[in-house]
């Protein structure tokens, strides 16, 4: 689900969840849908290595754990010093619109037995981000 990858600039849903945070404008988050929130970047390479050939069919490939947008935007927002205040908490239900999965977690299992590397949890990924992006 590309929701659940991002980058800390740009258009992603965290990106703009945390500019409305910077901004003070009321922001609600879900607490009942959980994902695995992936950076974007942290994705090019296994994928490149999965297209340079290797076994086929359906892989899946995110980070660790699963997290919901509430807890996601959260963690970044408090790694990187944003004010948190105009958070709400709300459910999935409460904002109305498309149908989406309660659950929408991906097992990198297959993936990482083909093409093995360090796999993260979202947490960890998400600090390393905040960390490269307050480094330079």
């Amino acid at each position: 689900m590309l929701r659940w990858a991002y980058a800390l600039t740009g258009q992603s849903f965290l990106a703009r969840a945390l500019v409305r945070l910077r901004a003070g404008e009321p922001l609600s988050l879900v607490t009942d849908q959980l994902g695995c929130p992936t950076p974007a970047n942290w994705l090019v390479s296994p994928l490149m290595d999965c297209a340079a050939g290797g076994p086929t069919g359906l892989f899946h490939l995110a980070t660790g754990g699963e997290a919901s947008a509430h807890q996601w935007v959260m963690t970044a927002a408090e790694a990187l010093g944003v004010p948190t205040g105009s958070v709400t908490r709300c459910t999935r239900s409460d904002l109305g619109g498309a149908y989406r999965p309660a659950r929408s977690c991906l097992d990198s299992t297959r993936f990482l037995t083909h093409w093995p590397r360090p796999h993260l949890g979202w947490d960890q990924a998400l600090l390393a981000e905040v960390a490269k992006l307050t480094a330079g």
